[in-house]
């Protein structure tokens, strides 16, 4: 009881000494407000296209100058300089057309390319363990689908790229 008195007597006096109640919560709360203020205007300047200007690219993919035979599908994913994909998805013809998010059209820049062909060869003899259907088989060359050792790039100019080709050996 004698410890409590005491305390009430130290912040009466705190008090009376300041002419107002120091509230630290709230002092706390006045340093950290400014940064959360930095953080979420930081966070909106992120969204939105930012101006940045995306350019038309397709193509198609060739396996030693040949089109592949039974695509299933597959895609070409574009990836920059900081890790970003775009890619395409690859249609039974071969072709491509690349896409960002969910627009049309890549950011020009450099690139580097990796790819993935999938057949439907004889997709209905195949049956997964599982009693589903069997998983895709991939028939374009596995070293092109790691970006270590596919080395693929691509330059995409602001005038964008149409029928490209990109030839798998």
């Amino acid at each position: 009881m004698v410890l409590n008195l005491s305390m009430k007597w130290n912040y009466l006096k705190k008090i009376a000494k300041n002419g107002k109640e120091e509230d630290k919560p709230m002092k706390n709360a006045r340093v950290v407000m400014p940064y959360f203020i930095m953080l979420f205007l930081l966070c909106l300047s992120g969204c939105g296209d930012g101006g940045v200007q995306l350019v038309e690219v397709n193509g198609r993919v060739l396996l030693r100058n040949q089109p592949f035979q039974n695509v299933r599908g597959g895609a070409v994913t574009f990836i920059d300089k900081r890790g970003n994909p775009v890619y395409g998805d690859i249609l039974p013809d071969g072709s491509f057309r690349m896409k960002s998010g969910m627009e049309w059209g890549v950011p020009p820049g450099e690139y580097k390319v990796i790819v993935a062909v999938y057949s439907n060869e004889n997709e209905s003899e195949k049956k997964h363990t599982l009693g589903g259907a069997a998983p895709p088989e991939l028939i374009s060359p596995v070293k092109y689908t790691d970006v270590k050792t596919s080395g693929l790039t691509q330059s995409v100019p602001a005038e964008g790229l149409k029928d490209i080709i990109i030839n798998l050996e």
